[in-house]
């Protein structure tokens, strides 16, 4: 275990070992990141399940790996998505890009046609406490929380960022299972998103 360098805020890095050295795909990081502190907000929650994927291949041996958890709220997940796409939508040309943000595009465009998209567009009072939520302990000149709203919450970002994160997207394709959808069937899905939001 280690503290994360690269954060500001109090973080665990839980190192594991890899069972097969040579076939890690560099996208993959060998440790597992836990968060701590207090600057998260842990509302609404709800109870859920966590099934390791090994119990859908051995399922005998894996008969009682279920368990349940409190987790965060997908509708208030729904809301953090695209706060964390507003905020990229406004952040300077000139500063860096962070990486593995091309997820959290993926996440939303899963999200927007299931049941969970449909919920949290029904709640827009979470996207309200998610942004001065994130105003207050994730300050930012540029981030523009004000407008994290119903009538200009932005999603889709300039062209000179949708560059990066083709690049950033094209690396993360060993995480799919399958195959996944281009980066402009996601952009485009995310620019109707927007459209419906800002309506």
């Amino acid at each position: 275990m280690s503290l994360d360098s690269h954060d500001d805020s109090l973080a665990i890095l839980f190192h594991y070992p890899q069972a097969v050295i040579d076939r890690v795909h560099p996208y993959f990081t060998q440790s597992v990141k836990i968060e701590l502190g207090a600057r998260s907000d842990h509302f609404p929650v709800e109870s859920g399940t966590i099934r390791p994927y090994l119990s859908e291949a051995i399922a005998e041996a894996c008969r009682e790996s279920d368990v349940a958890v409190r987790v965060l709220a997908a509708e208030r997940t729904f809301w953090e998505k695209a706060t964390i796409l507003h905020v990229l939508c406004h952040q300077r040309s000139d500063k860096p890009m962070q990486k593995r943000l091309s997820r959290h595009f993926y996440d939303l465009f899963q999200l927007a046609d299931h049941r969970i998209g449909r919920d949290a567009m029904e709640r827009t009072d979470l996207l309200e406490r998610v942004a001065a939520h994130k105003s207050v302990f994730f300050k930012s000149a540029s981030a523009k929380y004000d407008e994290a709203r119903p009538g200009t919450l932005k999603l889709v970002p300039s062209d000179d960022r949708v560059r990066e994160l083709r690049t950033d997207y094209a690396s993360m394709q060993p995480m799919f299972f399958s195959n996944a959808p281009e980066f402009d069937t996601i952009l485009d899905r995310l620019k109707r998103l927007e459209d419906e939001i800002n309506a």
